[in-house]
């Protein structure tokens, strides 16, 4: 499921300016609204997807009450930044399998960049990237009119230059 949320503050990403983003089950965040749930995952960019995805952990994930299995958001404002969480998720490759991992976006105003974006950082405490059918998961971002994107992984393929994606990982866009 998606959900559209107030953002904390403006938040910049690729030169556009946005007070809300959109947060789904399924691993990912796209800044502004939208209605989509795509548990369906692609490289980036792509229009398979929601416009502008900033894919985290992109794939096929479930809450569940019995196991405070939920997607958190959380504003440290003593640290200006905005916290995205995805705690125990389920993959469906495997019930057994669950997925915790985060997004933190920094407010602009205290944290700039050369650019005048946002800093994104992900964050991955537990996670099993095993989805085989549906090209295991996604971890990029992508331009919001998707013309322009980065591919972290996608189908368990990396370029050279990247190690790959494992528990206690962390990754950052500046």
């Amino acid at each position: 499921k998606s959900r559209t949320v107030n953002l904390p503050f403006a938040f910049t990403y690729y030169g556009e300016t946005y007070n809300t983003a959109t947060i789904c089950s399924n691993g990912w965040i796209a800044m502004g609204q939208t209605y989509l749930t795509d548990y369906r995952n692609w490289t980036l960019p792509s229009p398979g997807g929601p416009d502008g995805a900033i894919a985290v952990f992109w794939d096929d994930l479930y809450e569940s009450n019995s196991s405070n299995a939920h997607v958190y958001q959380y504003y440290d404002a003593a640290q200006h930044r905005w916290i995205v969480e995805w705690y125990r998720l389920r993959n469906a490759a495997s019930y057994s399998a669950t997925e915790t991992f985060e997004a933190i976006f920094y407010d602009p105003a205290y944290h700039p960049t050369e650019t005048g974006d946002g800093l994104i950082v992900f964050q991955y405490n537990n996670i099993s990237n095993m989805d085989s059918v549906d090209g295991y998961c996604t971890v990029g971002i992508e331009k919001p009119d998707n013309s322009d994107g980065l591919t972290y992984t996608y189908a368990l393929q990396y370029s050279e230059a990247c190690a790959p994606l494992v528990s206690g990982r962390a990754f950052k866009f500046v």
